[in-house]
């Protein structure tokens, strides 16, 4: 069984790689990692509060990191 960061996390990179709807995203890693209500909650939060904050948290990310955000590895970004 997963944890609710990496389905979380799973969930992100699919969004940002294949461009998927958030909803039956987030919902079918939930699913494939067989997580309990909290857990499910947990991984939700984490996944809709990150896609809301993206465009902050790119830019903080670019103020501190010497590689830009456009130029990173999805899996890197993600995390």
């Amino acid at each position: 069984m997963k944890n609710a960061r990496t389905a979380a996390h799973a969930a992100l990179l699919q969004v940002d790689v294949n461009a998927g709807y958030s909803n039956i995203v987030i919902d079918k890693a939930i699913k494939e990692a067989d997580l309990d209500q909290r857990d499910a909650s947990l991984a939700a939060a984490i996944f809709y509060g990150v896609l809301e904050r993206r465009i902050t948290l790119d830019y903080i990310i670019n103020q501190f990191s010497k590689v830009k955000v456009n130029k990173m590895k999805p899996v890197i970004r993600t995390i």
